[in-house]
């Protein structure tokens, strides 16, 4: 009826933990993560050290690497404001039409939401990674039971998805510093810090659409273990099944619980901040626009444009299209109710859809009850007011 797989995950006392040890995975999940692990590492946000052995790979936790990225973090939230005070000096600013002081604070609140947001997801990690912990661990009680679908195409997704994002962001860092006639060293110097920074930011968000995607995995598991069953005959199944329906399906909600509660903060700073960059980079486009010294250049801002439009589309569709998954669970499990059945069976999956109407699984974040597809009209109806107080704004400030 369904495939029983090997245990995957091992962990070192995963009840009673306050910190990360070591977690020992075999190498296909290994694999499963691999694309994200090493720019993470380069970048500070996964401060681990793994070792590969013949059938499984053991990761560990490193204080030592932690701290160096605390560290990094440190210096380039330094060095971004640094340069973002030291570019103010400098003619272009003017010359692109940021004249008034309305102008200096949307630039400067912009600099600061990356900046920090750099700062705070590097220097969170541990509590982090001690909750993705238990998130694994419940996820490798589902693949115990049933195997989860689609890893493969996931896998060379996520390859493709994160080399594109490797080579549009460096792309847009060039054409950036060309647009702002900065190409001297000086000017790679004021901005490298803002760009590696606002780097880290995309890799934390792709490293949260991997966590969540890896949850609808299995569901999808439990989804076609279902749908298998109700084509063959329903009479012959067990109440061992149902059984094991129930336990994943708790796993996996349990597992999206701990994934709220680690990325609670993370994921309002992330739709904050898409938020504020696109009530920003429209603005700072159209002031480009109509000033005197309009090129061909100034239109990179329509890529800044798009790209947080994808971050937030990122965010709110990988949740959304869990919790769609979780939707069709329910529709499975109530035309399974419709097939014919034990009595006891029956009884079960009664219990089963009923828990699963109880138990609802929802993203959320802090300060928002649900992450989906309403946040996108309600972004999108806000956006417009902000824009227009802006421009009036803009019009009456004194210039520099």
């Amino acid at each position: 009826m369904y495939t029983v797989i090997s245990p995957q995950l091992h962990y070192t006392n995963p009840n009673s933990f306050k910190m990360l040890r070591s977690i020992t995975t075999n190498r296909s999940l290994f694999h499963t993560l691999s694309p994200l692990i090493n720019p993470a590492r380069i970048l500070g946000l996964c401060p681990i050290t793994y070792t590969k052995q013949k059938n499984f790979v053991t990761i560990r936790w490193s204080w030592k690497i932690y701290m160096a990225n605390c560290a990094t973090a440190l210096t380039l939230v330094c060095w971004g404001f640094w340069g973002f005070v030291h570019d103010m000096e400098i003619a272009s600013f003017v010359s692109l039409g940021f004249t008034g002081s309305v102008d200096v604070v949307i630039s400067s609140f912009d600099i600061s939401d990356v900046l920090l947001s750099c700062l705070y997801f590097i220097v969170s990690m541990p509590f982090k990674c001690a909750k993705l912990s238990i998130v694994f661990h419940n996820l490798n009680k589902v693949d115990a039971i049933i195997t989860p679908v689609f890893c493969d195409r996931f896998y060379s997704n996520l390859v493709w998805f994160s080399r594109c994002w490797f080579v549009f962001l460096p792309v847009l860092y060039t054409l950036d510093v060309f647009m702002w006639g900065n190409t001297s060293w000086l000017g790679v110097n004021n901005y490298f810090a803002y760009y590696v920074s606002y780097s880290i930011v995309v890799l934390h968000e792709l490293q949260y659409y991997q966590v969540v995607k890896m949850a609808q995995l299995r569901v999808s598991g439990i989804n076609k273990t279902v749908k298998e069953n109700i084509k063959k005959d329903t009479s012959r199944i067990k109440l061992e099944f149902i059984f094991d329906l129930i336990h994943c399906y708790n796993n996996t909600t349990d597992a999206i619980e701990t994934i709220n509660s680690s990325f609670n903060k993370t994921v309002t700073l992330m739709l904050f901040s898409c938020y504020v960059h696109l009530v920003t980079c429209p603005y700072q486009l159209f002031v480009m626009i109509t000033s005197n010294e309009t090129s061909i250049l100034n239109y990179v801002y329509c890529l800044w444009v798009l790209l947080q439009i994808f971050r937030l589309v990122l965010v709110v569709e990988v949740c959304h299209n869990c919790e769609e998954e979780i939707q069709n669970t329910r529709i499975l499990v109530s035309q399974l109710l419709n097939c014919r059945l034990d009595k006891n069976v029956k009884k079960e999956a009664n219990t089963f859809l009923f828990l699963m109407v109880k138990k609802k699984i929802k993203f959320s974040a802090y300060g928002l009850p649900k992450v989906g597809r309403h946040l996108l009209l309600s972004v999108a109806s806000s956006i417009g007011g902000y824009w227009m107080i802006l421009l009036q704004f803009s019009s009456r400030t004194s210039k520099i």
